[in-house]
């Protein structure tokens, strides 16, 4: 593929149309998906430095100079615009169009054509026992890198589930529990997102109450195409900029708010 071929799929990237909804707000069910997101690597640091720095300019060229050296940005911007066309918002996760809009932006990152796709997994964890004590504990040490605030409130939202679906029989207890975003910054500059959904179900069998859960994780891993940036750091720069630490606020949702409020979804 030449060079005016690539560019031309960026373009075409770039100006896709943005999302918008058939269902009026409040036509569907909320089905909260509350979100993370953190800064790794050998090259952390350096990314943060390079944030205030350009914040600190005083004129676009100079901020431009700063952006198009810097991956760790990069990533963020790219990964805010496809947010943008969705239209879905991490710090608000009770929008009743919350997942399809999160789903629509999935779809975009990983279509983006400044990443290669290198790795999709789904991890399933299925149990059945007398407890749920145990699976909590199970799921939440899972949640690596999730803000200590945002754990709880989950923690405590898994609680809750256990508890509707031990007294509910025959009635799956499901929830969209976050997406974790994730920017590592290294010699290879990677995004890595991570979903999670769990089902609980309380069930009779011969006279003994059992109970049985799925748990999974889904983890898909982008590399940034660092070639292609020189070439694409302009067009990506005239329609926005997301430095590092203003993307890990914006994509984190605040578990002390009254939006984070994890409501149960039966399906029968």
């Amino acid at each position: 593929m030449d060079e005016q071929e690539i560019l031309s799929q960026i373009d075409a990237w770039l100006h896709a149309p943005a999302m918008f909804d058939d269902e009026p707000l409040g036509a569907a069910a909320p089905t909260p998906i509350v979100s993370s997101a953190i800064l790794v690597g050998s090259r952390a640091s350096e990314a943060l430095a390079n944030a205030k720095a350009m914040k600190a300019t005083t004129t676009d060229e100079e901020e431009f100079n700063i952006f198009k050296n810097d991956y760790a940005c990069a990533c963020a911007t790219i990964v805010d615009i496809a947010r943008n066309k969705a239209g879905y918002n991490p710090t608000n996760p009770n929008d009743p169009n919350g997942k399809k809009k999160f789903l629509d932006f999935l779809d975009r990152v990983q279509k983006a054509p400044f990443f290669t796709l290198t790795h999709a997994e789904t991890e399933r964890i299925q149990s059945e026992s007398k407890s749920y004590d145990q699976l909590i504990d199970a799921i939440a040490n899972t949640f690596q890198g999730l803000i200590e605030k945002n754990k709880k409130a989950i923690v405590s939202a898994l609680a809750d589930m256990a508890k509707v679906a031990a007294n509910t029989e025959s009635t799956k207890q499901t929830k969209d529990l976050f997406v974790q975003n994730v920017i590592s910054a290294s010699d290879q500059y990677s995004v890595y997102l991570y979903t999670c959904h769990v089902d609980m179900e309380s069930a009779t069998k011969k006279g003994i109450k059992e109970k049985q859960s799925l748990f999974e994780v889904s983890c898909t891993k982008l590399d940034f195409k660092k070639s292609l940036w020189p070439s694409a750091a302009r067009k990506v720069y005239d329609i926005t900029v997301v430095a590092i630490d203003d993307f890990l606020e914006g994509y984190t949702t605040d578990a002390e708010s009254d939006t984070f409020k994890l409501c149960l979804e039966e399906r029968v």
